[in-house]
């Protein structure tokens, strides 16, 4: 794509490929990769070609295209990995990735341009470490990264995402609980665990992560305010391309009138007659609804 300035195959493919996600039931991709190609030679973005470009400008252009035409098919684009990774002599997939020396600041104009331009809606966080601005962690794992660089001199109030968190530049060397605590600590919204490691998959990591982040809270190791804070980013995040909607939405979408418990529990055996779900059955999910409605996490429609 990137070898086109014309931007036609970046604009052919990226309409292909977000018309396939949408027909799929998407709504976010994981791309496109924004890294500068300054190391041809790095193993896991410039040698697998991909990277649009060696040039900010161009980056830009290429990926102000490819994610148009993901958001005109209301899918979610996460650019990365922040802060740049195509420096890098070596892979975060099986060790550590310090960018200390090769590391441009010309790697953060493209995600400046796109959301001075309001197109950056989520960033995910690489795990490379650049000790001249954090001397002790990578920048998945950094305040200085996340809210110093992303948040406050960027401007991004956006979702931001972890890179798994199972790749052995962080487990090798931080540990998965610790890696985990630091990084929502840190400011990060999302984490990604991708259950690939080399133990093995582990069907209970989900339930697992999920109980660190829950005792982490519970023994104040992660400030309540702090999951507060990525909740409201992730549920704006929804709101914004549809995927929820507010009580006002969903009154204003369905002209919704009150009804009393007789008049829903007669549409109720209505319904029973063409589908055959008990009336009982359905008023309960309709009250589980009400219950997710006063979070705005209303589903049915």
């Amino acid at each position: 794509m990137g070898q086109d300035k014309t931007l036609k195959t970046t604009k052919d493919q990226s309409v292909k490929l977000s018309d396939e996600l949408k027909s799929l039931g998407f709504n976010m991709n994981l791309a496109p990769v924004i890294d500068l190609n300054t190391n041809p030679n790095n193993p896991i973005i410039g040698k697998l070609g991909r990277s649009f470009s060696s040039d900010s400008e161009e980056i830009f252009r290429q990926s102000k295209t490819f994610i148009e035409n993901h958001l005109s098919n209301n899918i979610i684009t996460v650019e990365k990995h922040f802060p740049g990774q195509g420096s890098a002599t070596e892979d975060t997939h099986i060790g550590v990735a310090d960018i200390t020396n090769t590391f441009n600041e010309k790697e953060l104009i493209p995600y400046q341009k796109l959301n001075n331009e309001g197109l950056l809606n989520a960033v995910m966080m690489g795990h490379v470490i650049n000790k001249n601005i954090d001397k002790n962690y990578p920048a998945s794992m950094s305040s200085a990264f996340i809210d110093g660089i992303l948040r406050k001199q960027i401007g991004f109030n956006g979702v931001i995402i972890s890179d798994d968190m199972q790749m052995t530049a962080i487990t090798k060397n931080y540990g998965f609980k610790d890696s985990i605590i630091k990084f929502i600590n840190a400011g990060g919204d999302i984490v990604s665990i991708l259950n690939n490691s080399p133990g093995g998959y582990d069907e209970q990591l989900a339930y697992k992560t999920r109980d660190i982040i829950f005792n982490a809270v519970k023994d104040k190791k992660i400030d309540e305010k702090r999951i507060t804070e990525s909740y409201n980013r992730i549920i704006n995040l929804k709101k914004k391309f549809k995927i929820i909607f507010s009580k006002e939405e969903n009154f204003e979408l369905l002209n919704a009138q009150p009804v009393t418990f007789e008049q829903a529990f007669s549409m109720a055996k209505n319904v029973e007659k063409i589908t055959g779900v008990r009336p009982a059955f359905l008023l309960s999910i309709f009250q589980e609804e009400l219950n997710l409605e006063k979070t705005d996490l209303c589903y049915l429609l």
